[in-house]
């Protein structure tokens, strides 16, 4: 099965001359799930190129067919989507796009795929991509042909972005962003440990509440019990003098 670079690459050579528009669309939750979606479409034509049997490597994506106007333009394409359930799954989806194993004969030159990386430490994530200057110097007069976005949208407080524009709390890189500086982007996702230890103190503080109460009431009786008994001996010690 052809890899999805083989995709990508193909994409590049339409891109260049300007004939296809080309987004990524992902989605972060709080909790590191998420949505994958790889949009790539080229003006509509005679060319049966297959597109799907380039696209088959993300594991369990859903793949459509779509038709857009763009600039009085009909483009025709395919949209994949996938679902993640973490970071690592997301980093899985990156890894089989710029995937070199095998097929080697399909390989059109070397590849120029965009290498993104996911990656969580603790309570941060990152999401980069290298920079590409040479092929950024080479292709500088087709930049402004070339529709390619990497739009990201994360659930947590962004630290570090060097991203293209910024909308809506989504962050675009555009290509010519992503060959001369690559995807540099870090977020912090807040922690629910706190809370869980806040709940489990008020948990504490309702059950001992009761106790500390029965602890004191029992505490109350067994001194009014001293006290009378040692009346009562009192009592008796007394008569037995009179």
């Amino acid at each position: 099965m052809k890899k999805m670079r083989f995709l990508l690459l193909a994409c590049i050579m339409f891109l260049l001359s300007g004939c296809v528009v080309a987004a990524y669309d992902i989605t972060i939750n709080e909790n590191g799930a998420g949505q994958f979606f790889l949009t790539v479409t080229r003006v509509e034509s005679d060319d049966e190129t297959d597109w799907e049997s380039s696209i088959g490597e993300i594991p369990n994506a859903i793949i459509e067919d779509i038709t857009l106007e763009k600039n009085g333009k009909t483009y025709i394409g395919k949209r994949i989507s996938a679902s993640f359930s973490s970071i690592e799954e997301l980093n899985e989806i990156f890894l089989s796009l710029s995937d070199d194993s095998g097929d080697s004969d399909e390989q059109i030159g070397k590849d120029d795929t965009i290498k993104i990386e996911a990656k969580r430490e603790g309570n941060k994530v990152f999401i980069t991509s290298s920079a590409d200057p040479e092929t950024y110097e080479q292709n500088q007069m087709f930049l402004e042909l070339i529709d390619l976005n990497f739009n990201l949208k994360v659930a947590g407080t962004t630290t570090v972005h060097n991203a293209t524009t910024v909308e809506n709390d989504t962050y675009t890189w555009d290509y010519s962003t992503i060959l001369r500086e690559g995807i540099n982007f870090e977020y912090s996702i807040e922690s629910n440990d706190s809370t869980g230890l806040n709940d489990s103190t008020n948990t504490n503080d309702t059950t001992t509440g009761p106790n500390y109460l029965i602890l004191g009431t029992i505490g109350a009786i067994a001194i009014t019990i001293v006290a009378l008994s040692i009346a009562c001996i009192s009592t008796v010690i007394s008569s037995k003098k009179k």
